[in-house]
């Protein structure tokens, strides 16, 4: 190699020497692939963890908050379909709530709520906020699965939402707390709660008084939670006797009395604790 008078270093055939070498920005790429190929089987070992939890009960009582229409990136989708489980899904936004409705219209073991879940008793209404069609403007149907019970969570979305304004909308809808709707089921129990409301998750959980009653496994999304709330909801949850895995968008808390069908998440987190911990 020479350089001539500070211009780029030439190698002796006269090509400049590459800023970075092609095996380095191969390895980068590698490393890229085998860490994305990582978080892909931690979160199916998650999600195949809870399904096979749900088969081996002879019975399972579930309840959704944040349904959606019931297919949508559902994770108990294939759960609520199974013959042994009895379920109350609950969705507020009317547009959305008709197709979950739909979805399940042939399941007698389904029941659809439309209604919104608020950590305050002393709530019983709310402006919800979510996106609706408009002709003429361009939609996804994956705009129907953010909403929110404040237009400011819907902001963070605008940047995938050409026509943002035009297609916000919003209806009062009537409200409620987890407590109340688990004792308005009727059921001795919740087996399984799956929560997944844009950013209202650790609040939701954190309303739950688990010295009255305790899911047997509770599982919700983090992404939109700020860490400080988040870390002192794991340290309730844990002290109320759950072990707890979180990773990617989502926290699973299971009851001690289950970790048995979920001895392979335990193996892992005690190999390595940072995959199965919230993100920094």
């Amino acid at each position: 190699m020479v350089s001539l008078g500070g211009q780029a270093p030439f190698t002796p055939c006269g090509g400049p020497v590459p800023a970075c070498p092609p095996l380095d920005r191969g390895m980068r790429t590698l490393r890229h692939l085998l860490t994305s190929w990582l978080h892909q089987r931690v979160d199916a070992l998650m999600r195949r963890s809870v399904v096979a939890w749900v088969q081996r009960q002879e019975r399972v009582r579930l309840i959704q908050v944040g349904a959606n229409d019931g297919v949508m990136g559902d994770p108990v989708h294939e759960i609520v379909k199974q013959e042994n489980v009895t379920s109350c899904l609950v969705e507020p936004a009317p547009p959305v709530f008709a197709r979950l409705a739909e979805t399940y219209r042939s399941y007698a073991n389904v029941t659809c709520v439309q209604t919104a879940i608020v950590p305050d008793a002393g709530v019983h209404s709310v402006e919800f906020y979510s996106f609706a069609p408009r002709p003429g403007l361009h939609w996804d149907d994956v705009y129907s699965a953010w909403s929110s019970t404040t237009r400011e969570h819907l902001e963070k979305f605008r940047p995938f939402v050409p026509d943002f304004d035009a297609l916000v909308t919003s209806a009062h809808v009537p409200a409620t707390t987890l407590t109340a709707l688990f004792r308005a089921t009727g059921w001795p129990t919740v087996d399984l709660l799956q929560v997944d409301v844009e950013g209202l998750d650790v609040a939701l959980v954190g309303s739950i008084p688990f010295d009255d009653w305790a899911p047997r496994i509770v599982q919700f999304e983090h992404i939109h939670s700020d860490r400080a709330p988040l870390m002192a909801l794991l340290a309730r949850v844990r002290a109320a006797g759950y072990r707890t895995f979180s990773h990617g968008f989502d926290t699973l808390c299971v009851g001690e009395a289950e970790m048995p069908g979920f001895r392979w998440l335990a193996w892992l987190q005690r190999v390595r604790p940072s995959w199965l911990s919230p993100p920094r």
